[in-house]
């Protein structure tokens, strides 16, 4: 009988813990996250839907190495409690640093120089024995390589290529760039039979221009984030190696109306020495990164905005700062319909949505030429636009403005 009712006893035990388990508050509970991460100066916030039976105490995080390097940093440990005795969660509080930017949304021009001379496409030509020939694809380059010396001669634009592989019919040392690997190849030139002159059946590009959106600034280092996205070679695909380069301020004179299925775009002009504001540096998968030349007064924010982590970013409304005519920086409504949880950098990182009126009629939503204009939520800087969804050109996708800064101060 004592077996029996102990037997009940446990029975009856499990039963309340899975419907306690169960029950709202506790899921409540559950669904709390096990660290937070606020900025200098603010205090976190949590609301668990009820008062009873838990409640909320907080107090600062131990000092001490060992304890630091446990809780990752955390300067304050919050515990929900159950009837203010048993504790059945810690919450990390982490503080870190406030950052402030220049938020960009200026159209800008991008010229960039590649070192040597990129190979875009292969060709085969006649040779002066009446065959078909292509020494390059015979040699094994391919579309995507960089020439950048010949026989250890830097190769310094596509004219100065041709130069150093006019002198014969001699055997050439290629030093190429081929993604991460630099490779030594040999190949020989063939005379073509139209014209007499000495050709590998390459075709090379050394430089390519546009027009984008800068992104932001850091106030101090006057270093620069702009498009979102990487300048990629419009043959090859490839993203494009940086010789050197400039921004400019840029003009748009004109909109091709985005529809569904086929992106619009910016039509701009730039040019001119008075009109350079910036070196540009990388060109990397998350945009491009240098430094300007003097600061950017904005008209919409003269003091700058705070940097939102990417933690910070909800769904919900926000604005777009991009220029689309005459008028300038112009702030256009938007809502975040999606954030795509990411704890280090990756693109991708949420969809948004033009709601506004005004966008909509004079472009469609986002088209090209405004990538890399900021999204502002709260009044922090959230995220940057980068690509446009081509089937919805109202919706496109945003990396986080926290990656972006990242790797413009890595630079």
């Amino acid at each position: 009988m004592k077996y029996k009712g102990l037997k009940r006893f446990g029975v009856l035990l499990c039963i309340l813990l899975t419907a306690c388990n169960l029950s709202k508050p506790m899921r409540l509970v559950a669904a709390l996250p096990s660290d937070i991460y606020v900025t200098e100066g603010d205090m976190p916030s949590l609301s668990l839907g009820m008062e009873r039976p838990f409640s909320l105490s907080a107090q600062a995080a131990p000092v001490g190495a060992s304890t630091a390097e446990r809780l990752n940093d955390a300067v304050q440990t919050m515990r929900v409690k159950l009837f203010d005795v048993l504790t059945v969660k810690r919450i990390h509080v982490h503080q870190r640093e406030r950052i402030m930017l220049m938020p960009g949304g200026q159209s800008i021009g991008v010229a960039l120089y590649m070192p040597g001379a990129l190979v875009v496409g292969m060709t085969s030509f006649t040779a002066i024995n009446g065959k078909p020939t292509s020494p390059a694809q015979t040699a094994g380059l391919k579309a995507g390589d960089i020439i950048l010396s010949v026989n250890g001669d830097a190769v310094k634009n596509a004219a100065h290529l041709s130069q150093l592989c006019a002198h014969g019919g001699d055997t050439l040392l290629l030093t190429i760039q081929r993604e991460d690997t630099r490779l030594d190849v040999q190949v020989r030139p063939a005379q073509a039979a139209d014209d007499g002159l000495y050709k590998l059946g390459i075709w090379v590009r050394d430089s390519t221009a546009g027009i984008g959106t800068i992104s932001f600034y850091d106030t101090l280092t006057l270093r620069y984030g702009a498009l979102g996205h990487p300048v990629t070679d419009v043959d090859t695909g490839s993203l494009l190696q940086i010789g050197n380069g400039e921004i400019s301020q840029a003009r748009v004179i004109g909109i091709s109306y985005g529809l569904q299925g086929t992106p619009g775009e910016l039509h701009g002009a730039f040019g001119g020495a008075g009109e350079k504001i910036g070196a540009l540096r990388t060109n990397t998968e998350y945009g491009i990164f240098g430094e300007l030349y003097a600061p950017l007064s904005h008209p919409l924010y003269p003091n700058g905005v705070p940097l939102a982590y990417a933690n910070e970013v909800k769904t919900g409304d926000a604005v777009i700062l991009s220029t689309v005519d005459e008028a300038g920086v112009q702030a256009f409504a938007c809502r975040i319909n999606k954030c795509f949880p990411q704890e280090k950098a990756s693109g991708k990182g949420m969809i948004v949505e033009i709601t506004d009126e005004r966008l909509l009629s004079t472009t469609g939503g986002i088209v090209q030429g405004m990538s890399g204009s900021p999204v502002m939520q709260n009044g922090k800087l959230a995220g940057i636009v980068t690509h446009v969804f081509v089937n919805d050109p109202s919706r496109g996708y945003c990396v986080y403005a926290e990656w972006m800064y990242e790797a413009a101060m890595s630079q």
